[in-house]
């Protein structure tokens, strides 16, 4: 990728927190994505916002939406102080909610708990203390984003409650998807650019407090009656006020 070609989304050092050229914050020092090497940031009131490679590189910009959205998921779900916006007050917790859709009015609705009660990231279940891992190994399969336990907060062991499989160019294979099946294992496919769009929209609100990231499956394997045990049961308020959980 050249220096004239203009790259949209970048991570912002120390923690990679990443940014999106138009709310991007001048002065501060950014990476690519895809090879990690220097980006500058260009705004005007002419130009469209955007980061350019400070040197010609090899790199081909090839998977920016991917890597990008999986580290907005991540981010989110660690929480990490001023992670979005500089005015974002870090002591205000920020989440990732799951929107569902009720299969008899077809009216949506989101939360942040998919697992029981006992499922929030930062927390201790049955399982242990919940974390988050990008590139999760689960036997012969990598998990784009992981839910994650371990036994305690130093375990080396972390076993995975729940995948999120990002969606850029091609669809999750039917066989990855058969595996999940055949292990029970709870996973949902959101696309790449829905994600780094809710992020979007995040930003465009502006405001100090509260942050949530939405993520809205295109694919889920929560129909399963193995899987949907292991889940929280969320009732459409619409359909049954009463049995409506948030």
């Amino acid at each position: 990728m050249k220096n004239g070609l203009q790259v949209p989304y970048a991570y912002m050092r120390p923690n990679l927190t990443p940014s999106i050229a138009e709310f991007a914050q001048k002065g501060k020092d950014y990476l690519c994505p895809v090879c990690k090497k220097d980006v500058i940031l260009r705004q005007g009131d002419i130009r469209v916002p955007h980061f350019a490679h400070k040197k010609e590189t090899g790199c081909s910009g090839e998977g920016i939406l991917h890597k990008t959205a999986k580290q907005m998921i991540c981010t989110t779900f660690k929480n990490d102080g001023n992670m979005i916006s500089p005015r974002h007050n870090p002591h205000i917790p920020c989440d990732v909610c799951f929107v569902r859709t009720c299969e008899e009015c077809g009216s949506r609705g989101a939360s942040n708990h998919l697992i029981d009660d006992t499922f929030d990231v930062d927390c201790v279940t049955p399982f242990g203390f919940t974390d988050v891992e990008s590139e999760f190994n689960v036997g012969n399969v990598r998990l784009d984003v992981a839910i994650v336990a371990a036994e305690h907060d130093t375990s080396d062991v972390k076993i995975p409650l729940l995948g999120i499989e990002i969606r850029d160019k091609n669809k999750v294979s039917t066989e990855k998807w058969d595996t999940f099946h055949e292990w029970e294992f709870p996973c949902i496919e959101v696309t790449a650019v829905s994600v780094i769009e809710y992020w979007r929209k995040t930003l465009k609100a502006d405001l100090p407090g509260f942050r949530v990231l939405y993520l809205e499956p295109v694919k889920h394997n929560f129909n399963l009656e193995s899987i949907a045990r292991k889940l929280k049961r969320y009732d459409c308020y619409k359909c049954d006020p009463q049995k409506f959980t948030t």
